[in-house]
């Protein structure tokens, strides 16, 4: 169904009351909503992500990482396996991360059963 049958089918201000609650809920929630949805994690594929994080001092960063779920994925108990890089993969290219470890068997097709994080290391980060 495109938009404007679906427009008429439930009416224009029904239509427009519906876009004034979409655009107070993007308000509301901001640009971070959409961003997780954006990088939401999907079976069978390496995903890229980030979270905001808080340091022992209190300063927030945001982390980037890569997150591979099993194409048989519940939410059921998985093994999940936390991979490190070394300090050479610093930075905030997901792509070097694709060099070495789990990560690059995962973005040649390679099919593990268990969830793999790899999370990378901001430039000049401890």
């Amino acid at each position: 169904m495109n938009i404007v049958a679906g427009v008429k089918r439930i009416g224009w201000l029904e239509a427009r009351l519906l876009l004034s609650v979409v655009a107070i809920v993007a308000q509301l929630f901001g640009s971070d909503l959409i961003q997780r949805w954006r990088e939401r994690p999907v079976a069978g594929r390496q995903t890229p992500g980030s979270a905001l994080v808080t340091d022992a001092n209190g300063r927030q960063s945001r982390i980037r990482y890569l997150i591979y779920l099993p194409k048989d994925y519940s939410p059921a108990p998985f093994p999940v396996l936390l991979y490190l890089h070394g300090s050479g993969r610093r930075g905030d290219d997901l792509s070097e991360l694709e060099k070495e470890g789990p990560p690059p068997l995962l973005a040649n097709g390679k099919s593990l059963p268990l969830i793999i994080v790899s999370p990378q290391c901001a430039a000049g980060a401890n």
